[in-house]
């Protein structure tokens, strides 16, 4: 079964039931499929056909939503671009996803104009989604403008189309990775992979066509479309958006919406703690949170959480378990948001030495991963063959996370076994960040480093060396960066040092050296 196929038969059984909701708009299942169609007969006037790629440059919207589900319909594949990605990550994304057709809202228009500009191929032509109420002239000048979306989708009509044929394998989507050690790559995921993903999470959760998930991250993750989307589709349940997380309205919004789940990641669920108390935190009716710790189910009165591991290679969620109070097999020293519980029936996960040997039961190793159905991880890193094979070795796909598994065969994740940099919930494109300093005239050698925050994960310090007789000041670095990259990239701190540690063999930086104290170094919020 394909996605298509999948979503019509819910289409059947719940056409008027609600399937998305937004503060300002809804959609039932039969609306979506019949703006999905509309879409579908907009794509095969622009040209696009089975297997072409088409970019979505969009904060949250309905739109959003219609387009992941009109995409498939004449066998497109959607490639969802970082909304807070600038010039550099979204030149390289661009490039690679060999995109026919891009949808941008007209709130990125000029950021998406700026990075097409800069490519050495011909980009493809662009489909305006206003989000300012159509009250600004449209102007594109890196390609060919097709019109705006409302204006385009409204020549077509909602008669079923025939799709072309799909199996379970045909590739769905393109989301890439945060690149935490190199830039980033488009995984392609498929039909199968979103089915198989949507349907654990709604099994797990025991979601019913009664319940009411929201999740406010941005839809370019893979949790809001493929987790949240098709675990509502699952379920023939209805999924709620927000444009953005906001931690100070959230209890209101939950009050609003009345979820009775919800889907949060650990940056939202540490910064939703350090919140004021306030009574309407805890009037709701909300029985299960995806990423709660013991602190967050406590406080925000909620009485179960589901947890698991996972990555958007190896099939979003590889294992999944819910976890309910009064944490009866738990010891108190165990963190929930580390309990994975056990891989799913159509994965099989094991923890490898640096050997590829496997490691003994509690003994840490590295968590690897291989389908025993097909198509249920991911296919490949897109247009990058050498990437894919480095990271499949003696037949298991090699996440690069730490972990291990108890006696009771629950899977615990530990950390990222490369260097990371993790910053309000976004992983930090190291390389990024570092190419990005180390091409300022006048720097002689950068070394970006994790730091301690107040409040949840860490903050990016910027260690740098000038080249002999260079004064640079450290909003000169700021300043470049904020052109280049997104703001959870930008460092922090900045501290120029005489000379950054090296090895003496082949005189690569060591970054276990460098300082992460930051009492004496510049700050930019100070």
């Amino acid at each position: 079964m394909n996605v298509v196929e999948w979503f019509n038969q819910r289409v059947q059984q719940y056409g008027a039931h609600t399937f998305i909701e937004f503060p300002d708009e809804q959609a039932s299942y039969r609306e979506v499929s019949n703006r999905g169609t509309q879409i579908a007969r907009l794509l095969t006037d622009q040209g696009i056909e089975d297997d072409d790629t088409v970019l979505l440059f969009l904060p949250n919207c309905i739109e959003y939503v219609t387009l992941l589900f009109g995409i498939p319909k004449v066998g497109g594949v959607a490639a969802s671009l970082n909304t807070k990605f600038r010039r550099g990550g979204l030149e390289h994304l661009i490039r690679k996803s060999d995109a026919d057709l891009t949808f941008v809202s007209d709130t990125l228009l000029s950021r998406y104009d700026s990075a097409a500009k800069r490519l050495d191929q011909p980009p493809s032509t662009v489909v305006v989604v206003e989000k300012r109420g159509g009250q600004e002239e449209v102007d594109v000048t890196s390609a060919t403008c097709a019109g705006t979306l409302a204006d385009l989708r409204a020549r077509y009509d909602t008669e079923p189309i025939d799709s072309p044929e799909m199996k379970p394998g045909h590739p769905l989507a393109l989301i890439h990775t945060s690149g935490t050690t190199g830039l980033p790559k488009w995984c392609q995921l498929s039909h199968q992979y979103a089915i198989s993903a949507g349907t654990a999470i709604s099994e797990t959760a025991e979601l019913t066509n009664e319940d009411r998930i929201f999740d406010p991250l941005a839809m370019y993750h893979l949790s809001p479309q493929i987790l949240h989307l098709y675990g509502t589709v699952h379920a023939g349940a209805t999924a709620i958006k927000v444009e953005q997380f906001s931690a100070s309205a959230f209890w209101e919004q939950v009050v609003t919406f009345d979820p009775s789940v919800l889907l949060l990641h650990l940056g939202m669920i540490d910064i939703l703690k350090t919140q004021p108390v306030r009574d309407i935190e805890t009037q709701h009716a909300v029985r299960l949170v995806q990423g709660g710790d013991r602190e967050f189910l406590d406080r925000f009165e909620i009485p179960a959480t589901i947890t698991g591991y996972g990555s958007t290679e190896a099939g979003a969620w590889t294992s999944l378990t819910t976890i309910s109070k009064p944490y009866d097999n738990i010891r108190d020293d165990e963190k929930l948001t580390q309990m994975g519980g056990v891989e799913r029936d159509d994965m099989e996960v094991r923890f490898f030495d640096e050997n590829d040997h496997e490691v003994e039961t509690g003994k840490p190793g590295e968590i690897v991963v291989r389908p025993t159905e097909p198509h249920v991880i991911f296919d490949g890193y897109y247009n990058d063959a050498e990437k894919t094979v480095d990271a499949w070795q003696n037949l298991w796909f090699h996440t690069g996370d730490l972990g291990y598994r108890d006696v009771e065969g629950r899977i615990h994740f530990l950390e990222r076994m490369e260097d990371s940099i993790r910053v309000r919930g976004e992983f930090v494109n190291i390389e990024l960040v570092e190419t990005c300093i180390g091409e300022i005239p006048g720097v002689d050698a950068v070394a970006v480093i994790g730091v301690p925050a107040e409040v949840g994960d860490e903050e990016i310090k910027a260690v740098i060396q000038l080249a002999d007789g260079v004064d640079l000041s450290p909003e000169t670095i700021v300043e470049a960066c904020e052109t280049e990259l997104p703001g959870y990239m930008v460092p922090r701190y900045v501290e120029f040092v005489d000379a950054i540690p090296r090895g003496t063999a082949i005189g690569k930086i060591q970054k276990a050296k460098l300082s992460r104290d930051v009492g004496a170094v510049w700050d930019r919020r100070v």
